[in-house]
């Protein structure tokens, strides 16, 4: 019992020191964390050329049987969608499934694909996860500086 209650206690130090920091910006679901890797301070760094991962945690408030992912870039204040396609956000699941039930946890887990033909700037990612009714369950915000 004691193995597993320091073997618990190190998995959440784990997770409380690889969150990334973000802002929520209209969730309708209890967005609980969001891991960019190597990223535990805003801005997070990330590199032209790359493919990165974000992942985030949350638990549903309302059942939905579809998700759909729009990440937009905001760049000198004019906001543009990320450039590519997506694939249906249900397949980005690693815990939890759709149909997503009320009170269900899921972590989702994504790869943004970062073209070496982006500019060098400085921007802010704003990712929206939208239910049936193209409402927003999760809305999240991260500074990035891209290299």
């Amino acid at each position: 019992m004691f193995k597993l209650a320091i073997a618990a206690t190190c998995a959440l130090l784990f997770v409380a020191v690889s969150a990334t920091p973000y802002r929520d910006c209209g969730s309708t679901a209890t967005l609980t964390a969001v891991r960019v890797p190597g990223c535990d301070v805003l801005p997070c760094i990330v590199y032209r050329g790359t493919n990165v991962s974000v992942q985030y945690d949350f638990v549903a408030v309302d059942s939905t049987n579809t998700l759909d992912s729009d990440v937009k870039g905001v760049i000198g204040g004019v906001t543009l969608p990320w450039p590519g396609q997506f694939p249906p956000a249900c397949e980005d699941a690693i815990v939890g499934d759709c149909p997503v039930t009320a009170g269900e946890s899921m972590t989702m887990s994504t790869i943004l694909v970062l073209s070496p033909s982006f500019p060098s700037v400085s921007a802010k990612a704003i990712w929206n996860l939208r239910d049936d009714n193209g409402n927003p369950l999760v809305c999240f915000e991260v500074t990035v500086k891209l290299l």
